[in-house]
């Protein structure tokens, strides 16, 4: 019964986690992939009393790397499990989900992460009023978009801060295959960018090749397959003769449906089966890399995946998170060398990757609840 209750607690919270990126999702395309799920997901809000907020954090430049740059939205949603959190060029957006029961989510401290990641002093913080409906909540998003664009001044060639959320928007639902999303998310787009182009159709049949292959190079990136030259001119060839809008969706559409089938994006065992690949290969370098660096972000690099990507990843597959995992796989090593017996200690601590003895010790202990001293002096009694 016990397990039972465990399971069904970690179902519920699944569940929950699920329904809050649902709603982020929603502030940033502005409708959900089906009709019903507004008023499901209103009702949500309403039964549990949730007070909504959206948070966009401005880095003036970027002077970090990328990739450690992304581990921010991981290491956000895991010091505040009620926060959706996505980090995008020099700007990161935040949903928070606040309820009168427990601490209210303050900018300050999510600023405390990023801060800690970028060592970079000047973000601007642009927070929304709180809200409890969602009807107000995708104006309200655009409002606080339109805030943080005046005040920063950027220089985009006209490209605006929901534009590069929903394009990051369209990447992550053709990894997960989620049509009805990707749709969604494109028709967003193509009205968006016809406003910024003030219905320029010749401008607009540019950003269009420009997007797709930016969405080419992130399943590449992350899958490892990519439009061969003769399908890159093809849909170059249709882009330009598209009719309108509509037609340039649906030949994106057309597109995203081709490559996620021909990676198996589109058949859930073979997706099932590249997902267990890359966790693979994930864990295969963590092992023979444990001595050096295996962070997420050196990790992700090396499995072609974003480091957020590959955290969730690693999490629903492998039911530890990623920074546990490599926890095991140091403490199992270094048990295993100890009682080999050719090293000491320190030799051990550096030997999968800690460099500090007194660390090391601490992380022995906890793992094992025993010393790492101990088990060295218990092996000999051994002999």
């Amino acid at each position: 019964m016990e397990e039972i209750a465990q399971k069904t607690k970690l179902l519920l919270k699944d569940m929950e986690q699920n329904i809050r990126r649902l709603i982020f999702s929603y502030m940033i395309i502005g409708r959900f992939p089906n009709d019903w799920s507004f008023e499901a997901y209103n009702d949500y809000l309403a039964a549990r009393s949730v007070t909504l907020r959206c948070f966009i954090f401005w880095l003036d430049k970027m002077d970090a790397d990328v990739l450690n740059r992304r581990q921010i939205s991981t290491m956000i949603e895991e010091k505040y499990p009620y926060v959706c959190a996505r980090v995008y060029d020099t700007f990161i957006v935040c949903l928070s989900f606040d309820r009168a029961d427990r601490p209210e989510i303050r900018s300050d401290g999510i600023k405390e992460i990023i801060l800690s990641e970028t060592a970079y002093p000047f973000i601007q913080c642009f927070e929304s009023e709180p809200l409890t409906d969602l009807w107000q909540m995708v104006s309200t998003y655009h409002a606080l978009c339109a805030t943080a664009e005046k005040t920063t001044v950027p220089d985009r060639g006209g490209r605006t801060i929901r534009l590069y959320a929903l394009e990051r928007e369209v990447l992550d639902d053709t990894i997960e295959y989620e049509s009805d999303s990707i749709r969604a998310a494109l028709e967003e787009i193509a009205r968006l960018i016809d406003r910024i182009n003030r219905h320029d159709w010749i401008k607009d049949q540019s950003y269009f090749c420009f997007l797709w292959r930016y969405i080419d190079r992130g399943i590449f990136q992350r899958c490892g397959k990519r439009a061969s030259i003769e399908e890159k001119n093809s849909i170059d060839q249709e882009l330009q003769s598209a009719e309108g809008l509509d037609d340039a969706v649906n030949i994106l559409c057309g597109f995203i449906e081709a490559d996620a089938r021909a990676v198996g994006l589109l058949n859930s065992n073979n997706k099932s089966s590249s997902y267990h690949r890359i966790i693979e290969m994930a864990k295969q370098y963590i092992i023979e890399n444990c001595a050096g660096d295996v962070s997420l972000e050196r990790v992700a690099r090396e499995v072609g995946f974003s480091s957020f990507y590959l955290s969730k990843l690693f999490k629903k597959e492998e039911g530890v998170n990623y920074k546990d995992y490599v926890i095991s796989v140091r403490m199992e090593k270094a048990k295993q060398l100890i009682l080999e017996g050719r090293l000491n200690v320190s030799e051990v601590a550096v030997a999968v990757g800690y460099n500090n003895n007194t660390y090391f010790g601490k992380a022995f202990k906890n793992y094992f609840n025993v010393t790492a001293k101990d088990m060295r002096l218990y092996r000999r009694s051994r002999e």
